[in-house]
C-alpha cells in the first residue's frame, strides 16, 4: 500500500545487515491484534509525524515503517508528514497538540530528556507514550592512531585538553564529551562549529584526536587504520571489527555521576515512535502491537537495512526504563547542569569538581 505524502502539513518543511531480535519476533507472533483493536483502526487514517529532515535516512526509515503499517492493517491509511527543516521540537509540539484518539503518532527521542533543559520540558519523552524503538544504537569514542591514545586511562593521563569536534553546544556529542569528563576525570574539549563532514575531516587530518560516532559509522575509521575504538557509550554489542571496546559501565568512574551510564544506556533506543500519553489504554496497546508487527515486517526490514540495523524494542519496556531513570535522578535539569558544569570545569582546568 502507498504511504501518502502530506505536503499541506505545517511540517512540510555500504548496506548493513538487518537484525530483528528474537524478542521482537516472539511478540509479533504471540500477540495478534484483538477484534476490538482492529475495529478501532479499520477505515481510519493514521498520521505519522516525522522529526527527521526530508531525504535523510531517518525520514526514509519512518516512511518505510508507515508502509509496513499499511501492510499489517490493509484497511488503514497512513499519512506521512515530512519535516523540511528537521525540527524535532516542532514534531514533538505537533504530536503534543494532536487529539488523544490514537490516530496520530510521531518520532521522538530519549535525547529530549536533556533537550528539555532548554525550555521545552513539556515536550520531553516522559510526557509521551512510547510505542517502541526501531533500533538500538551504541555510540563509540574513537581516538586517532596518531594521537597514541588507546584507552580511557591514556586519555586520563593527558595533561592538556584533547579536542573533539562537535556541531554545537546542544548536540549529543557535546553532552557526551562533558559527561565522559565528569565520569572519568578526562580533559576532552568539545569544539563547536563543525558539520558532520567537517568533523570527519578534522579527525582524519589530525586537527582533532577524538571523534564520537554511532558504532556503524565508526567502522570506516577503524578499517582504514586511522582510529581505534576506546570506549562504547552503552552495554550493547557492537561488531567485532571495532575490537571489543569496553563499555563505560565497566570502567572505574565517579559514583556521583553513575546516572550518566544509565542515561546513555537508555539513549541507545533510537528511532522511537510515540503518541500522546493520554491515548486510551486499549488503543495504546493496539498501537504498540502494531508497532512491533510493522517493525518486524520482512519487507520493512529489507528496505530499512540500507540505512540502519533494525532491532525493535517494545514500547512498554522503553517506557519503564525511562521512568526508572528519571525516578532515580530526581530533578533531571539540575542534575544534568551539574554534570555538564563539572565536565567543562575538568576540560578547562584539569581540576576535580567541588561538591
Amino acid at each position: 500500500m502507498r504511504v501518502a505524502s502530506g505536503s499541506a502539513s505545517p511540517l512540510a518543511g555500504g548496506s548493513l545487515r538487518a537484525v530483528v531480535s528474537g524478542l521482537g519476533i516472539a511478540l509479533v507472533l504471540g500477540a495478534p491484534l484483538s477484534h476490538a483493536q482492529e475495529t478501532y483502526l479499520a477505515g481510519q487514517t493514521l498520521e505519522l509525524l516525522s522529526g527527521f529532515s526530508e531525504g535523510s535516512s531517518g525520514a526514509v526509515v519512518m516512511q518505510e515503517w508507515g508502509k509496513a503499517v499499511e501492510r499489517v492493517l490493509p484497511d488503514t491509511r497512513v499519512v506521512y508528514r515530512p519535516n523540511a527543516g528537521g525540527s524535532t521540537e516542532l514534531a514533538y509540539a505537533l504530536l503534543a497538540d494532536a487529539a488523544p484518539d490514537g490516530l496520530t503518532v510521531g518520532s521522538h527521542s530519549t535525547n529530549s530528556l536533556i533537550g528539555g533543559r532548554e525550555g521545552e520540558r513539556d515536550l520531553n519523552i516522559t510526557n509521551f507514550a512510547v510505542l517502541g524503538a526501531l533500533t538500538r544504537t551504541v555510540d563509540i569514542l574513537v581516538a586517532s592512531t596518531a594521537s597514541g591514545i588507546t584507552s580511557i586511562d591514556d586519555l586520563r593521563a593527558r595533561q592538556v585538553p584533547v579536542v573533539l569536534p562537535v556541531r554545537a553546544t546542544v548536540s549529543g556529542d557535546y553532552f557526551e564529551a562533558l559527561f565522559v569528563n565528569a565520569l572519568f576525570g578526562t580533559r576532552i574539549k568539545p569544539v563547536t562549529g563543525y558539520s558532520s563532514a567537517e568533523r570527519n575531516l578534522a579527525f582524519q587530518s589530525g586537527e582533532a584526536d577524538l571523534i564520537i560516532k554511532q558504532y556503524i559509522d565508526a567502522i570506516p575509521f577503524i578499517e582504514d587504520g586511522g582510529g581505534i575504538a576506546i570506549m562504547k557509550f552503552g552495554d550493547g554489542a557492537v561488531p567485532d571489527i571495532l575490537g571489543d571496546p569496553p563499555a563505560m559501565s565497566s570502567l572505574d568512574h565517579d559514583p556521583a555521576f553513575e546516572w550518566i551510564i544509565d542515561y546513555l544506556n537508555a539513549t541507545t533506543a533510537t528511532r522511537i515512535i510515540a503518541t500522546r500519553k493520554d491515548v486510551p489504554a486499549d488503543r495504546l496497546a493496539a498501537l504498540r502491537a502494531i508497532f512491533m508487527q510493522a517493525a518486524s515486517d520482512p519487507r520493512f526490514v529489507e528496505a530499512a537495512s540500507a540505512f540502519t540495523t533494525i532491532d525493535p524494542s517494545p514500547g512498554d519496556e522503553i517506557q519503564a526504563e525511562i521512568e526508572a531513570l528519571v525516578g532515580r535522578v530526581g530533578d533531571f535539569e539540575t542534575t544534568v547542569d551539574r554534570a555538564l558544569a563539572c565536565g567543562l570545569h575538568r576540560a578547562e582546568t584539569g581540576e576535580t569538581c567541588g561538591d
